[in-house]
């Protein structure tokens, strides 16, 4: 009926811009911050990209080992490195599950 009114109870309701995204970035790191346990990537292009390194993210060297590689401190400024992990769309909060570093400052040096 044109006239009749309507109640529907959803059950779920979801929330398109909430989604997150399985994503991988590389950049050289231009800032870490200890307390929040974040890095700043300077990506291709000049862009820039906050990333949170959750406690217990695997942080690996370029062949994929840790070698002791396993905290936040291990992570330096000019480190160049390829994150994976999610992208909350709504909020643009990157959180990595991976970080492997592709090259360290002082390995350019040589």
């Amino acid at each position: 009926k044109t006239d009749a009114t309507m109640t529907l109870t959803a059950t779920h309701v979801i929330d398109q811009m909430a989604r997150k995204y399985t994503r991988e970035v590389k950049g050289t790191i231009t800032s870490a911050d200890l307390a929040t346990r974040t890095i700043t990537l300077n990506l291709k292009g000049g862009r820039s990209q906050s990333v949170i390194v959750p406690d217990g993210t695997r942080i690996e060297d370029q062949a994929g080992a840790d070698f002791g590689l396993s905290n936040f401190d291990d992570l330096n400024v000019g480190d160049v490195v390829k994150v994976k992990g999610t992208l909350d769309e709504r909020t643009h909060v990157f959180t990595a599950t991976k970080v492997q570093i592709m090259v360290e400052p002082n390995d350019t040096a040589s």
